[in-house]
């Protein structure tokens, strides 16, 4: 029987509480400053508390998520306090999403976990979460696995090219 959890990598969840720690530092900081600006400060004081309440919101979903299993029985938590229990019957099926890769300066290769259940939607990535592969190998055993290739367009053409070059 399947006992296990999947929740957000310890060094993941200190990196986003530091972030949320610096954001709250950075907004007690631009409020003070916005108090020596005069007439604008009203307005530079709303806007840096909207920025900075957006970024923090996008921070806490992913921090607050985590999925636990027991057998047959699925236990989904977000944002630490909002639970569903459902079965894995429930399950409609899950998209595993491979050769993704993240934006920016730094290229890293992950893949994610995508669980579609009664109308909803949550996903797990394997550089994100602890247990990513134990919760693909149970839905894999259960059969409820679908294999979505996500490298772009272009990385696909290419392959096929040199595939088709290599016969």
């Amino acid at each position: 029987m399947d006992n296990f959890r999947v929740r957000t990598k310890t060094l993941n969840f200190i990196l986003i509480i530091v972030a949320m720690a610096f954001m709250l530092y950075l907004l007690k900081l631009m409020l003070r400053i916005g108090q020596g600006l005069g007439e604008v400060a009203l307005m530079y004081e709303i806007v840096t508390v909207v920025i900075i309440i957006v970024f923090m919101l996008l921070m806490l979903p992913g921090l607050g998520k985590s999925i636990a299993i027991d057998g047959n029985d699925i236990v989904i938590r977000r944002l630490f306090i909002l639970s569903e229990d459902i079965a894995l019957y429930e399950v409609d099926h899950c998209d595993l999403v491979t050769g993704l890769t993240t934006k920016g300066k730094i290229h890293r290769s992950y893949n994610e976990l995508r669980i579609f259940y009664n109308g909803n939607k949550i996903s797990f990535t394997d550089i994100g979460y602890t247990n990513w592969d134990r919760l693909v190998e149970y839905m894999e055993h259960n059969g409820k696995v679908n294999h979505v290739d996500g490298r772009s367009k272009f990385d696909k053409y290419i392959d096929d090219r040199f595939k088709n070059m290599m016969k």
